[in-house]
């Protein structure tokens, strides 16, 4: 029995040192490319292991592939490509070979494989990563503003990547966590509301029509006649209370929270033309049928949906309608279910009680004009 358990115990041994001693993957988001080397240089990566890679031991090597043109120049991270890391051992030139030999295992055979990086620092420069290093890594260092957040990498489309979160967190932290509107790109209005939020007020990350995700990165399809945010994003925390934004009646919910880019989502009739609806929502405290009134909490915000509709992030989507959703069974077809279609949407910033682009903070107490809306999260006290 010793003899089976020390057996056991050696194998553990070495599948552990082969899992932990080199690496080797594809993908083909840039995003991820992104997350993986901007945390390369920070706490370590979402992306399988490379945070350890981060944390561990000297004399190793990132290797990543990219289209053969002879020349490593204007690589474009958009392209599928595959990546290979190792470290510990005796000399980096073994590093570097371990490195590409784990790349080579899983790039396109059309591909070559490179040295990015060499312990904590980048060793491959082009165009692209010395845009990347100015603008991508060093953004946290900057002292940012709400009107012209982002970097200008881009796509050969002309679409922008999502910043990483470690960048967002930190931008809702220089900007005091609440009160403001955050605009990617030097997007300037996106409708023609001048909007004012409570100092106390969640921020909104992405505004009415804007073109721009939570954050940062192009909608997919946005442009002069592309896809435009059809709601509010306010930035609320997992399990942050959502009220009702007016009196009215719960007519459609659906609590299935991996249904198509919404997730849960809650739909409430304040009169005969005006629907709001709540999208990524978390747990639900109402049912169909049941009359809510203005400042009840009828959800809870829920877990970052991380596909590009969800946005990778957690969040309200807030949006309104004239026309109420058609019956569904299972409302699966989320946006199309909720809002009839692209022309009941209408700009939530019209419809606040405190008038045109001046929505309040729920005061409970206080009298408010029927179906006007207070804010639909709760403001800080």
């Amino acid at each position: 029995m010793k003899l089976i358990l020390e057996q056991v115990k050696i194998l553990i041994f070495l599948i552990t040192f082969f899992l932990l001693t080199s690496v080797s993957h594809s993908f083909e988001r840039a995003d991820d490319f992104l997350n993986a080397t901007s945390d390369f240089f920070k706490i370590g990566s979402p992306i399988d292991g490379l945070h350890l890679y981060k944390r561990l031991a000297k004399n190793k090597a990132l290797a990543f592939s990219k289209i053969n043109e002879n020349e490593q120049n204007n690589w474009d991270p958009s392209h599928y490509f595959a990546y290979g890391w190792s470290w510990d051992w005796d000399t980096m030139d073994q590093a570097r070979k371990d490195a590409l030999k784990h790349c080579n295992e899983s790039k396109l055979d059309s591909d070559v494989c490179f040295i990015f990086a060499e312990n904590d620092r980048v060793v491959y420069e082009d165009e692209f990563t010395k845009k990347l290093a100015e603008e991508y890594y060093d953004l946290s260092d900057k002292k940012v503003n709400t009107d012209y957040i982002g970097y200008t990498l881009t796509t050969s489309g002309g679409t922008h990547y999502d910043i990483p979160r470690t960048k967002f967190d930190e931008i809702i932290e220089n900007n005091g966590h609440t009160g403001f509107i955050l605009k990617y790109h030097k997007e300037n209005k996106t409708h023609t509301i001048d909007v004012k939020l409570p100092k106390n007020s969640p921020p909104i990350i992405s505004d009415y029509r804007s073109k721009y995700g939570v954050l940062g990165g192009t909608r997919t399809g946005a442009g002069s006649s592309g896809l435009l945010h059809t709601g509010i994003d306010f930035y609320v925390k997992l399990g942050e209370p959502l009220l009702a934004a007016a009196d009215g009646e719960v007519v459609m919910l659906n609590k299935y929270v991996r249904a198509e880019s919404f997730g849960r989502i809650l739909t409430i009739k304040h009169g005969p033309s005006l629907y709001s609806t709540y999208g990524h929502i978390g747990e639900i405290m109402v049912k169909i049928g049941d009359k809510v009134k203005r400042g009840q909490i009828i959800a809870e915000s829920g877990k970052a949906i991380k596909n590009g509709d969800g946005g990778y992030l957690e969040h309200l989507d807030f949006s309104i309608s004239n026309m109420g959703p058609p019956p569904c069974k299972s409302c699966e077809i989320l946006e199309r279910q909720v809002i009839g279609n692209s022309k009941s949407v209408q700009n939530p910033h019209l419809f606040w009680s405190g008038g045109r682009g001046k929505p309040e903070c729920f005061i409970s107490g206080k009298e408010y004009k029927k179906n006007k809306l207070t804010l639909p999260v709760k403001c800080i006290d």
